[in-house]
């Protein structure tokens, strides 16, 4: 071996030495020191001021949170004035904006960081910074305690685990519709009950490994008739490469619970006539296996936040043609993540690239756009949210789905209202709560 061949192994040996060195100086400091949130957002507001500094003693009182819905647009961003707000809004959004310029017009307002968790979700990010891993080749993560997994993301997949375990609480129960409307204006809808708990956010938990549950997912259909009484009970873990999703479907006309093997990627889901499709729930979930995924770094995005107003929406502001009714929506600028997906040459997937635009704050993701194996942009979802007090911390009120192609879009909407109050428990019920047996009965009632 030459001379320089010896010198250059040395130095790159150096090299890694000193990255490593680096990271783990990083490790050693706080969250304070590196200027960051205790969920790991940027603290500080943008220069111009158009982003708010975040304040964890500021938890907004729900005097405070219905006077900010009740805040006048700043501006609204339409077709004739793009080319000034390009630079802050997706691609996705601009292509709804040229898609419907009569109707998809994005009102902008001032911008509230009102995203705020329990202190035990803030002290296990804390130790997931010194402790979390991803492994399997990112399909699966470990070494976790409640709370932000990747608080200071090296990664696009450690970005995606952010996401995938975001906080929503211990178990939540729930009313919503899911609605498709065709381009002609005609819908359906469909009206369940949910429930989801999550295992991964108990409060009284210890460290979790790639084989727990993270999530209980239970739904009951409630209408229409010929519907009603169908349910679906689904267990995700942490890794589902090593510990697959598992799922049990409750036919009412045939009285029997079915186990379904194979539920996830880009599966049809019935509901959305393949509008959205099964990893497009809550914009994305399950494995991240199928595509090499990069992380392109942070924008500051328009996007959709304390949506309050919408929680009451009707099923006429929900079917409007091509979208929903934008009158109450909101729609602020924020920070986010953004990560793109390309599918791999040996896996099959109908999208071929995904991108999606994820909230720094709760780690939501907030716009997805999907593109056909041609890579033209085919579809985009949109995650309006707002502040739950009761959770407490930003959750979604109505996630929707446009498909750019047939004109079709699909919603699913939280229930609010008196009739339908969304109810959040800090507590876990029992593993049988959530077993095959009690789908049946809790289907049958």
């Amino acid at each position: 071996m030459s001379n320089v061949a010896v010198l250059v192994i040395l130095f790159v040996a150096v090299l890694v030495s000193q990255i490593a060195k680096s990271a783990e100086s990083d490790k050693r400091r706080t969250f304070a020191e590196l200027g960051l949130t205790a969920l790991g957002a940027e603290k500080a507001g943008n220069m111009e001021g158009t982003i708010p500094a975040w304040n964890k003693s500021e938890v907004l009182s729900q005097q405070r949170l219905d006077e900010i819905a009740n805040e006048k647009p700043l501006f609204y961003i339409t077709q004739e004035n793009l080319n000034e707000h390009r630079t802050h809004l997706s691609v996705g959004v601009q292509a709804l904006i040229n898609k419907y310029p009569d109707t998809f017009k994005v009102p902008v307002y001032n911008s509230y960081r009102t995203h705020h968790v329990p202190d035990y979700i803030y002290q296990a990010t804390a130790k997931n910074y010194l402790s979390a891993e991803l492994i399997d080749e990112g399909n699966g993560i470990k070494n976790v305690w409640q709370g932000v997994p990747f608080p200071v993301p090296e990664n696009a997949q450690q970005v995606l685990w952010n996401h995938l375990v975001s906080w929503r609480g211990v178990h939540i129960k729930v009313n919503y519709t899911e609605v498709l409307v065709q381009e002609n204006g005609s819908f359906q809808e469909i009206v369940s009950r949910g429930e989801v708990a999550s295992p991964y956010n108990a409060p009284d938990r210890d460290i979790f490994a790639d084989r727990h549950v993270k999530t209980y997912y239970l739904t009951r259909t409630l209408s229409p008739a010929n519907l009603a009484g169908g349910g679906l009970l689904i267990y995700d873990t942490l890794n589902q490469r090593l510990n697959p999703r598992k799922v049990w479907f409750y036919d009412a006309q045939q009285r029997r619970v079915i186990r379904i093997p194979d539920l996830g990627h880009d599966t049809p889901n019935p509901n959305s006539e393949m509008v959205r499709v099964v990893d497009e729930v809550d914009l994305f979930n399950g494995l991240p296996e199928r595509y090499h995924w990069k992380l392109l770094g942070k924008k500051e995005l328009y996007i959709p936040y304390n949506n309050n107003r919408l929680i009451n929406m009707d099923i006429d502001q929900l079917t409007q043609k091509h979208h929903i009714d934008l009158t109450n929506a909101r729609f602020e600028l924020h920070r986010v993540w953004v990560v793109e997906g390309v599918l791999k040459e040996d896996h099959r997937h109908i999208y071929g690239r995904r991108r999606m635009y994820i909230d720094e704050d709760s780690w939501i993701t907030m716009h997805a756009e999907q593109y056909d194996k041609h890579d033209a942009l085919w579809r985009v979802s949109l995650s309006y949210t707002k502040f739950y007090p009761e959770m407490p911390g930003i959750w979604k009120v109505v996630d929707t789905y446009h498909d750019l192609k047939t004109s079709q879009h699909f919603s699913q909407l939280v229930k609010g209202g008196a009739d339908n109050k969304v109810e959040f428990s800090n507590e876990l019920p029992s593993k049988r709560h959530f077993s095959p047996g009690a789908l049946r009965q809790s289907s049958r009632r």
